[in-house]
């Protein structure tokens, strides 16, 4: 029996971390979405006192810069148990008698 509810037990505990890095990365993803569309809305009003050249080439040195570029330098999360969830695992399945 206990080794029932460990092993479900195991499996819970995994899913929940699972379920918080996944949380996790759409939460960031999302700010940084939001931050991205707020700084594009903003170009255009605060560069309006600028001449309408170098309005220009300042939008082309944004527009260069901006799209196509990786945000924040993170890279994606890892799909599976992370190193700290096999150490709870282990120590769980040592305590089974």
């Amino acid at each position: 029996m206990t080794i029932k509810a460990a092993s479900l037990a195991a499996i819970l505990i995994s899913i929940a971390a699972y379920a918080a890095r996944q949380s996790s990365l759409h939460r960031n993803n999302e700010f940084q979405t939001r931050r991205f569309a707020l700084e594009v809305t903003a170009i255009s009003p605060f560069i309006a006192s600028l001449e309408a050249e170098q309005q220009a080439k300042l939008k082309t040195a944004l527009v260069e810069r901006l799209f196509g570029q990786e945000m924040g330098g993170q890279s994606e999360v890892s799909v599976g148990p992370s190193a700290e969830m096999l150490k709870v695992m282990a120590e769980m399945v040592k305590k089974i008698p």
